[in-house]
C-alpha cells in the first residue's frame, strides 16, 4: 500500500511538471494577451502597492455600465507579482499558469472521490495536465482566471457535504465550501449560479437520506456557510451598498444589465445558448475538431448511463448545467461563462476512457487507446495553431500577442534615433491609451531611457493619464499606432485621421507598405514627420 501511494504521488508530481511545461510552452516568447482589461488592470494593482492605495472594488463587470462589479481581491493577487517581476506581464502570465497547473492534484483527488478509482483519477489529471484550454485559462491575465483551483475546491466540498456516504461530517467541507464559493464569486461576479449546485445537492441529499431540505444543513453549518462567504465577498457588498447610495447602482441598472438578454424574455436567444453549449463541449474534448468533440460527448453519455450510479450522474450533471441557473435570466457568450465546464467535461472523459480499458473486449481497451491518443493530438495542434495565429481564445482577431506590441515599440524607439518623439492611437476602447502607455512606461523606459509623449483626446479622469506627457501638437518625430479590426460607427476615423495629416505627414521605410505603415503581426505602425511651416 505505501509502496503503492508512493507511485501515486511520484506520477501526480509528474504530471504536474508537465502542466507547468505544457502552459509554457502555450504563451512562451511573449505569446500571451494583452490589451485593454490587462493594462488597466496592471496599472491599478501596482497602484495599490506603490502609492498605498487600499481598494474594495475590482473590475467593471462587463455589460453592467459600470454599474456592478468583480472582487477585488483580484488585485491583491495580482499587484505583488507585478512588483515581484517588475512589471512584466509574461512573467506574471507563467506565474498564474504555474500555480494553477496544481488543478492536476486537486482533479486527481475529486475524481477519486467521485468515482472510487485511482486509475480515472490518474487519466483526469493527465487529461488536465495537457488541457488546451484550461491552459489559455490558467495564463489569462483576467479576473476570472483566479477561479480556476477555487472551481475545484468548491466541488471537492459540495461532494463531500452532499454525496458522500457517511454520517460523521465535520464543519470544516461547509467551511470550504463557503470560501470557495466566495472566492469564485469575488473573481467573477455572474458566477451566482453556482448556488444552483448547492440547491441540487441539498435536493438530492434530502431524496437518499429521507430528510427535509431543511435539515441537511444544521444550524452550525448554514451559520459557517453564510458566515465564511459572506466574509470573502464582504468588500463587494461593501462597495454595491456605496454605489448604491452614490445613485450609481439600483434595480433599474441591475434589470438592464440582466433584463435584455434574459432567455425567458428573449426565446430567440435559446439558440445561441445550446450553441454556446455545444461549442464548449466540442473545444474543450477536440479543439480543432469540434465535431469529433461532439462525438466524444455522445459516447461520454453513453457510459454515464451505463456504468456511472446515480449520485455520479446527478453531481456531475449538476455542474456542467450549472451555467442555465444564471442563463435563463441573463445570457452572454463570453467565454468565461463556462469557466470551470471544462474540469467535468475532463473528469467525465476520464470516466469513458476507464470504461473502455475496463471493457474485456480488446476492441474497447483499443478505442479507449485511440480516444485518449486523439485527445492528446488535438491539444497539441491547438497550442500549435493558435500560437502560428499568434492570438487567443479570448479574441477572434490574429496577430495581437505581446510579442508583437514589443516589436512595434521597439520599432518606434529605432526609427526615432534617440530623439524625442509622439505617438496617437487608433485603439479599442477608442480615447483610451492605456494599453500602449503603461507597454512604454514598463518596456520602453526600462530598454531606451525615455517614453513618448502622446497626442490625442485627454486622458485625465481615465487610467495612467500621468504615464506618458500628452501634447496639444505632436514631435517632429511621430508615429500612429493602429490596432486591428477597430471599426466605430459614423466618420471618427475619418476625423481622427484627419487631425493627424492637418499637423504630421506619413514617411517611408524600407518596412512600410503602400498604405504607409510597417506590420507588426496585425498591429500596425506608421512613421510621420510633423509638417514644416512654409
Amino acid at each position: 500500500m505505501k509502496n503503492k501511494q508512493i507511485k501515486i504521488h511520484a506520477s501526480l508530481m509528474m504530471l504536474v511538471i508537465i502542466a507547468i511545461l505544457f502552459r509554457y510552452w502555450l504563451v512562451s516568447d511573449n505569446h500571451i494577451y494583452f490589451w485593454y482589461d490587462q493594462a488597466r488592470d496592471a496599472l491599478v494593482s501596482q497602484q495599490m502597492i506603490f502609492d498605498k492605495d487600499i481598494k474594495i472594488q475590482g473590475p467593471s463587470a462587463s455589460g453592467t455600465n459600470d454599474t456592478i462589479y468583480h472582487g477585488v481581491l483580484y488585485y491583491y493577487i495580482l499587484g505583488p507579482l507585478y512588483v515581484l517581476f517588475n512589471g512584466d506581464p509574461y512573467f506574471v502570465a507563467i506565474a498564474f499558469g504555474t500555480i494553477n497547473a496544481f488543478g492536476v492534484v486537486l482533479i486527481y483527488y475529486l475524481s477519486k472521490l467521485v468515482f472510487a478509482n485511482n486509475r480515472a483519477a490518474l487519466i483526469a489529471a493527465g487529461v488536465l495536465a495537457i488541457s488546451f484550454e484550461n491552459s489559455e485559462y490558467s495564463t489569462w491575465l483576467s479576473n476570472p482566471m483566479m477561479g480556476l483551483i477555487p472551481v475545484l475546491i468548491f466541488f471537492i466540498s459540495v461532494w463531500k457535504v452532499f454525496y458522500e456516504e457517511t454520517d460523521i461530517r465535520s464543519v470544516f467541507p461547509v467551511v470550504l465550501m463557503g470560501i470557495s464559493l466566495g472566492v469564485i464569486e469575488q473573481s467573477a461576479f455572474y458566477s451566482v449560479y453556482f448556488f444552483g449546485v448547492i440547491l441540487l445537492g441539498i435536493i438530492y441529499a434530502s431524496l437518499r437520506r429521507k430528510k427535509s431540505i431543511f435539515t441537511i444543513l444544521n444550524l452550525k453549518e448554514l451559520a459557517a456557510f453564510i458566515f465564511s462567504f459572506g466574509f470573502v465577498i464582504s468588500s463587494m457588498i461593501v462597495n454595491q451598498l456605496l454605489l448604491y447610495k452614490a445613485g450609481i447602482f439600483n434595480s433599474s441598472s441591475l434589470g438592464e444589465a440582466f433584463g435584455s438578454s434574459s432567455v425567458l424574455l428573449n426565446p430567440r436567444l435559446l439558440g445561441d445558448l445550446f450553441s454556446t453549449y455545444f461549442i464548449k463541449i466540442g473545444e474543450t474534448l477536440a479543439p480543432t475538431m469540434t465535431k469529433v468533440g461532439l462525438i466524444l460527448s455522445l459516447m461520454i453519455i453513453y457510459a454515464l448511463c451505463k456504468k456511472a450510479s446515480k449520485p455520479q450522474r446527478w453531481f456531475l450533471l449538476s455542474w456542467i448545467f450549472a451555467p442555465l441557473w444564471l442563463f435563463v435570466f441573463h445570457f452572454r457568450s463570453s467565454p468565461h461563462m463556462l469557466l470551470g465546464i471544462e474540469y467535468v467535461l475532463i473528469i467525465s472523459l476520464a470516466f469513458l476512457i476507464e470504461y473502455l480499458f475496463q471493457n474485456k473486449n480488446k476492441i474497447m481497451t483499443i478505442v479507449g487507446a485511440i480516444v485518449l491518443l486523439l485527445y492528446g493530438y488535438q491539444q497539441f495542434s491547438a497550442v500549435n495553431h493558435i500560437r502560428f495565429q499568434q492570438t487567443s481564445i479570448f479574441t477572434f482577431q490574429k496577430g495581437v500577442v505581446l510579442k508583437n506590441s514589443l516589436s512595434l515599440i521597439d520599432r518606434s524607439y529605432q526609427l526615432s534615433e534617440g530623439e524625442p518623439f509622439s505617438i496617437s492611437i487608433w485603439g479599442s476602447p477608442y480615447e483610451y491609451y492605456i494599453s500602449w502607455a503603461y507597454l512604454y512606461d514598463w518596456h520602453g523606459k526600462k530598454a531606451y531611457g525615455y517614453v513618448p509623449s502622446y497626442y490625442g483626446t485627454s486622458q485625465v479622469g481615465k487610467y495612467g493619464p500621468e504615464l506618458l506627457e500628452q501634447v496639444d501638437s505632436p514631435e517632429s518625430r511621430h508615429f500612429l499606432i493602429e490596432e486591428p479590426e477597430i471599426v466605430l460607427l459614423g466618420n471618427i476615423k475619418e476625423n481622427f485621421l484627419g487631425k493627424q495629416n492637418s499637423h504630421t505627414v506619413t514617411k517611408t521605410t524600407d518596412m512600410t507598405n503602400l498604405e504607409g505603415f510597417e506590420m507588426h503581426g496585425e498591429y500596425r505602425l506608421q512613421p510621420r514627420v510633423k509638417k514644416t511651416v512654409d
